[in-house]
């Protein structure tokens, strides 16, 4: 699907101490046109990371 709409992915990365790399996400969002968000704020796998409810947040 993301082929067929012509759409470009960026990975966010993410951590198991730290989660998801916020940071890293704001300079994407400047850097990109970003229409969509794709997260797993609870036992992120396979790292079983957990975002912090300050970050969900954020996001």
């Amino acid at each position: 699907m993301i082929a067929n709409l012509e759409l470009k992915v960026v990975e966010i990365p993410v951590s198991c101490s730290g989660g998801f790399d916020l940071e890293y996400f704001r300079t994407a969002c400047e850097e990109n046109d970003i229409r969509a968000l794709v997260v797993t704020p609870n036992f992120h796998n396979p790292t079983g990371a957990v975002m912090s409810d300050s970050t969900k947040k954020m996001c």
